[in-house]
């Protein structure tokens, strides 16, 4: 799906964001707030994963229709 499309259905039922590609090193949590997207890199540890706020996409990222939903 579009980005718009997994955003919509991400805040619907409190999840978060990724494409396909980034499903095992990246999600992003779109918000409303003065961080806008934020980014949760995964880590090998759990401990160390780190949240980046207003993540700035690429084109590529933008217009791919591979986001998905992910817990």
């Amino acid at each position: 799906m579009y980005i718009c499309e997994a955003a919509i259905e991400a805040k619907k039922i409190g999840r978060t964001i990724t494409r396909e590609k980034y499903r095992d090193s990246i999600c992003y949590l779109p918000t409303n707030s003065t961080n806008c997207v934020l980014a949760i890199v995964y880590n090998k540890y759990p401990q160390s994963d780190s949240i980046k706020p207003r993540w700035n996409p690429a084109f590529d990222d933008l217009v791919a229709d591979d986001w998905i939903v992910v817990d």
